[in-house]
């Protein structure tokens, strides 16, 4: 059942999703779903690709994708 289902609109969705730079895979087979007014926390170690993905979220590094 989709979470999201007569609720808030996907304001952001990647599946399998990957951001490199050069040859350099800075992250891989991502997947990410964020509804329309969800406040969302990136946790993690450091050197995990969250300043990364945050990066690509804002527009800073392109998304490629597996499927979309």
């Amino acid at each position: 059942m989709n979470e999201f289902a007569g609720r808030s609109q996907l304001a952001f969705r990647v599946e399998r999703g990957s951001v490199q730079k050069g040859a350099l895979s800075l992250l891989s087979d991502l997947t990410v779903t964020i509804g329309t007014g969800r406040v969302v926390a990136v946790l993690g170690p450091g050197g995990a690709g969250k300043s990364t993905f945050v990066r690509a979220l804002v527009g800073r590094l392109r998304f490629g994708w597996n499927r979309a």
